[in-house]
């Protein structure tokens, strides 16, 4: 076992500063991930809290009635209510469900935050959204 040269120690020193700088940027990116969530989750709940997607949840939870899809496109076309609300609902959600998969935001965040707005959303417009899956041959 010979004595450590400087060559060996640069080595080593060098090893050693690749390694801190690996974890260094790891933990950044961590970072960056979570600021990015955060600020798509404020962006997100803002927009939940806008006048206009605040009049359609409302709309929706207390008003809407479903009675079966050619009822439902014939209010479309003599309702404007009909024809916004539900798209507008629906369009939001389907935003929210995307960044979702795509993980720009924390499912955990978004159920927290809006868990029961989902659910009361969906109880309104589940038969809808199915029928015009099945009518469009959308899975």
């Amino acid at each position: 076992m010979g004595h450590l040269t400087i060559t060996d120690f640069a080595s080593i020193v060098s090893m050693l500063a690749f390694v801190v700088t690996a974890i260094f940027i790891l933990f950044q990116l961590i970072a960056m991930r979570r600021a990015q969530n955060i600020e798509v989750s404020m962006k997100l709940f803002e927009l939940a809290e806008s006048p206009r997607l605040r009049q359609a949840f409302f709309w929706v939870e207390r008003r809407f009635v479903y009675d079966g899809l050619d009822n439902f496109i014939n209010k479309t076309h003599s309702d404007e209510v009909y024809q916004e609300y539900p798209s507008a609902v629906l369009g939001f959600f389907e935003h929210v469900g995307l960044l979702v998969d795509k993980r720009f935001v924390n499912v955990d965040v978004v159920m927290d935050h809006l868990g029961p707005r989902i659910e009361y959303s969906w109880l309104k417009l589940a038969l809808l959204v199915r029928d015009m899956r099945k009518e469009r041959h959308d899975e």
